[in-house]
This record gives C-alpha cells, structure tokens and sequence, in this order.
C-alpha cells in the first residue's frame, strides 16, 4: 500500500469504529455530541451509513483507489466545512468540531501522504 492508501486505510477504521458505537450506544453518542433528540432506529440507521463509509475507506486504501483516495481529501474536508457551518449557525454545540476536525485532520494526512508519493 501506499502512503496516501495507508492514510485512508486507517482512517477507515476511525469510521467503522464510529458508527459501531452508534449503532451500540446511539442514545449515549447522541447526548455525548449534545446532539439534538432523534429517534433511537434513526440514529442506528446513521450508524449504518457511518460503518459502510469506514468499509469504503478501508476497501479503498487497502487497493489502492487513487481516484477515490482523492476524492476522499474533498470529502473530508467539504464534511469538516459543513460540521464547522452548522456549529457557527448554532444548530449544534461545540462538542459537534470534533468530529470535523478529525476528518480534516484525516484529509490532510492523505494528501500529504499523496503529495510525497512519486
């Protein structure tokens, strides 16, 4: 694997891990983040979605998917500028940023990682 694919590689463990615990403890990850109430089921299907991401990230690091190693720096960070607009609107507390700000600090691992690579 490459540097960049390693990055995602990992990273993609940071994800799964995530929506693991969603899907475990939805209601304490909600009040955790100071999230706004959502239905349990709803908050579990979410967690889903976060363990499929992870999956992606992993399958993707792990073959070496430059396309979608790049890809993944936008996302990251378009998820981090999103987390960072909904906190200044105040529809969510701090305790939201670091979520963004583990993506982005993701993102810039990759593609430094990438940058290195010949």
């Amino acid at each position: 694997m490459t540097k960049s694919a390693k990055s995602l590689y990992y990273f993609g463990f940071y994800v799964l891990f995530t929506g693991i615990i969603i899907c475990i403890i939805p209601d304490k990850f909600i009040s955790l983040l100071k999230l706004p109430e959502i239905p349990t089921a709803w908050a579990i299907v979410i967690g889903l979605l976060v363990i499929i991401i992870g999956c992606y990230d992993i399958l993707n690091g792990r073959n070496n998917v430059k396309p979608l190693i790049k890809a993944s720096i936008y996302l990251r960070i378009l998820f981090f500028i999103g987390i960072l607009v909904l906190f200044i609107s105040g529809q969510m507390t701090k305790e939201i940023l670091p979520l963004g700000i583990i993506d982005l600090l993701g993102a810039i691992w990759t593609a430094l990682s990438l940058k290195a690579e010949p």
